[in-house]
């Protein structure tokens, strides 16, 4: 049950409708449709008590190729922490679509913090600390209107200052890192 002939561009080897033999037909959903990525490699500071954009770190302008398409987005942070002994950062990803900021993959209210994830040191050594976060999520936007993809922060009531890709505390120990974000098109 092997192939005799060669198929054609865009084609893929399947098994055929009897499940006995392969076959070269369409491949259906499941394509990479696009792909785009932003880097921050700058240090990122905010004392903020409530969701702040994290400057210089958003990809916009995606025009999705349909209303079904979905979209995997990737997120790392080289060091995200808070500069404080024994307090937390919180991160959320938003997806903007008309000017319309939507909250992605949150936690729910049981403790008063609804982030996609967080960072919490519970030692003495918060101002020195280089945490690296990575998180993934894939998005049904359910749109063709232009879609954007950012992350907001927060220290939350805790005292201190989120800090990306360095250390709150300059020190010969620390080192300044990067931080990356990409977003694939997947067709469904």
């Amino acid at each position: 049950t092997g192939l005799t002939s060669l198929g054609s561009a865009g084609q893929a080897v399947k098994v055929n409708s009897g499940g006995n033999a392969l076959e070269f037909g369409a491949v259906a959903g499941g394509k990479i449709l696009a792909t785009y990525q932003d880097t921050k490699t700058d240090p990122f500071t905010s004392n903020s008590s409530s969701l702040v954009d994290v400057t210089g770190f958003e990809i916009t302008g995606i025009t999705p190729a349909s209303s079904s398409s979905k979209f995997l987005i990737s997120v790392t942070f080289g060091a995200f922490q808070s500069s404080a002994n024994n307090t937390r950062a919180f991160g959320t990803l938003i997806r903007t679509v008309g000017g319309s900021d939507t909250q992605l993959n949150v936690g729910n209210a049981a403790q008063g913090h609804e982030h996609t994830f967080g960072v919490c040191l519970r030692n003495n050594a918060g101002e020195h600390s280089q945490i690296p976060v990575t998180y993934q999520f894939l998005d049904s936007p359910n749109t063709a209107s232009n879609v954007a993809y950012k992350v907001q922060v927060t220290k939350g009531s805790d005292s201190g200052y989120v800090t990306i890709n360095t250390t709150y505390n300059a020190t010969d120990e620390r080192a300044n890192v990067a931080s990356a974000m990409q977003v694939l098109e997947i067709s469904s």
